[in-house]
């Protein structure tokens, strides 16, 4: 899937700056492994769509649960307190 593609090249390749430097783990290049730049750049943009899916899905259920928590808590008061 192009998803996992973009987030394993994330982690493992490597990207531009000082190459003189050893502060990569990893010296693996887009042509190691036979990926064109635009093939990584594409897979990439595609795997930080779907990072954005998610965290906008989960912000939204947690919105959504909190809301839910405080109806209830509201409705439990109202039902003890006698209003």
């Amino acid at each position: 899937m192009k998803c996992e593609k973009g987030e394993w090249l994330k982690e493992n390749i490597s990207q531009g700056g000082d190459h003189k430097s050893n502060s990569m783990v990893s010296s693996l290049k887009l042509k190691d492994v036979n990926i064109s730049y635009d093939e990584s750049s594409k897979a990439q943009r595609i795997a930080n769509i779907w990072t954005s899916v998610w965290r906008s899905t989960f912000l939204f259920m947690v919105g959504f649960l909190f809301c839910y928590v405080i109806i209830f808590l509201y409705l439990q008061y109202m039902r003890w307190s006698g209003g």
